[in-house]
Formats: C-alpha cells, sequence, structure tokens
C-alpha cells in the first residue's frame, strides 16, 4: 500500500480524534476513503477465506503472495472493518438427519406491531429456521427451513401459525435436488 495510502487509513481510523482538528471532515468521507483502499491482495484473502476460512496464516500467505505475519495484519483488519462478518464451520444436513429443506413462502394477514414481535420472536428462536427474508412480490417473507421429515414440516407450520395468528397464504415447496449452493461473494 502506498505511503499516502496508509496515511489516509491511520486518518479515517483515528476519525473521533482527527474530527477536533478537521471539522469539516466527515465519516461517511472516510468510510469511502477507507473502501477505496482495499487492494489486490485484500480481495484475494476475501476470496481465499471464502473457499476455506480454516486456513492457517502461512496456507493463506502462500495462495495470497504475501508473507504470514502481513496476512495476519490484513485479516484482522478486514475484520475491523467489517468484510468478515464471521467465521462458521458448514454442517452436512443429511448426516445431522434433516432430510428435507424446503422454502416456505408466507404472506401475514396483518401488519401489527404485536404479531408482528411475536413472529420474529419465533422465527429468531425456531432452529428449523435457516435464513428468513422480508420481501416485494406476492409473498411478504422468504424462509429456508431444515427438518427431519414432513411431519416436522407440518408440525413447523402449524406452530408458525399459531404463533402469527393465522396467515393470508403460506406456501412450501419441497428441495428435490441442490443445483448451486453456497456463500461466495463474487469480489473484484
Amino acid at each position: 500500500m502506498p505511503h499516502q495510502a496508509r496515511n489516509w487509513r491511520a486518518y479515517c481510523l483515528s476519525y473521533a480524534v482527527s474530527k477536533a482538528y478537521y471539522p469539516h471532515h466527515n465519516r461517511y468521507q472516510c468510510d469511502i476513503l477507507t473502501e477505496q483502499l482495499m487492494d489486490v491482495y485484500d480481495k484475494r484473502i476475501l476470496n481465499s477465506v471464502q473457499e476455506r476460512a480454516d486456513l492457517t496464516h502461512a496456507e493463506l500467505a502462500e495462495r495470497v503472495h504475501l508473507s504470514p505475519s502481513q496476512c495476519a495484519r490484513r485479516l484482522q483488519r478486514l475484520r475491523e472493518e467489517g468484510y468478515i462478518e464471521r467465521t462458521v464451520a458448514i454442517l452436512n444436513r443429511e448426516r445431522l438427519g434433516l432430510d428435507v429443506l424446503a422454502h416456505v413462502l408466507i404472506s401475514l394477514q396483518a401488519h401489527e406491531g404485536a404479531r408482528n414481535d411475536a413472529f420474529r420472536c419465533f422465527v429468531d428462536e425456531a432452529p428449523e429456521v435457516l435464513e428468513c427474508y422480508m420481501q416485494s412480490g406476492d409473498a411478504d417473507l422468504l424462509m429456508k427451513v431444515a427438518v427431519p421429515g414432513l411431519d416436522a414440516l407440518a408440525g413447523f407450520i402449524d406452530r408458525l401459525i399459531a404463533v402469527s395468528g393465522g396467515l393470508a397464504t403460506l406456501r412450501s415447496y419441497i428441495v428435490l435436488r441442490p443445483i448451486k449452493t453456497g456463500n461466495r461473494y463474487s469480489i473484484g
């Protein structure tokens, strides 16, 4: 990274102190400057850890052509700047006995505060729900659900209806076979 770029990064990362001396600069400008400073090595690191998050610093260094200590520092900075939210292990659903994967489309009857709060609490606490998205279109919500079998899916849907106080529509679609799965983002 060029010397001038390091100075801008240091300036932006010490925003709270510099604000007293440079009140015309704002946090938004610093975020833009910091984002622009991600270089080819940062992108290589992000691409590598998306594929295998358990790489040692030495293995990562071989892949991105930096020293292990540089990789460690960059990886820590990328975490601190929010490029890496968390590191997880991807488990085999079938080996865990969760043989049915379903997408559930839901339209709510009413959009009231108390019902919405109960519904969100249910979704947060239900171990069957892998993902849930509020969306535009015909349905209000899209859920990805993993359960041991169809009886478990029916039980989950019964609990969902009970906690919501009724739904306008609910459609479930059973996944027959995955075509593409993953969590990799395209990084320049």
